[in-house]
């Protein structure tokens, strides 16, 4: 079944659940806008029956707008302090944004990017 969310503004997304056991695609929202009330509320009242959602098509999403609509659920965990120097790309991203190692033993190499990002 799937709920179309009016959000008292010009904007109206929709909740599509997955079908399966848990998840749902959030459709007809732009992440890079700051969210109303309203939307905010939906979204956790969709997270909370769904367990997962997915917000497909999200393009040139910065990592500033991604912590602006994660803020709106919560205090955000920040990333521990790696024991290594990292990459002044790295160090310059905010401390809510959480990096994913990957470790190749047999190549040798260590990289980390942030996740969400694609490989």
């Amino acid at each position: 079944m799937q709920t179309s969310v009016d959000t008292e503004s010009t904007s109206t997304f929709k909740i599509r659940p997955s079908g399966a056991a848990l998840g749902a695609d959030v459709d007809g929202i732009d992440l890079r806008m700051p969210l109303t009330s309203a939307q905010a509320q939906a979204i956790e009242d969709a997270w909370a029956q769904h367990s997962v959602l997915r917000f497909r098509g999200q393009r040139g999403l910065t990592v500033e707008e991604l912590v602006r609509f994660s803020s709106n659920f919560g205090m955000l965990d920040q990333r521990p302090v790696a024991s290594q120097v990292m990459s002044e790309e790295l160090t310059k991203l905010p401390p809510e944004i959480t990096l994913r190692w990957e470790v190749n033993h047999l190549a040798g190499w260590v990289t980390a990017r942030p996740c969400g990002t694609p490989t």
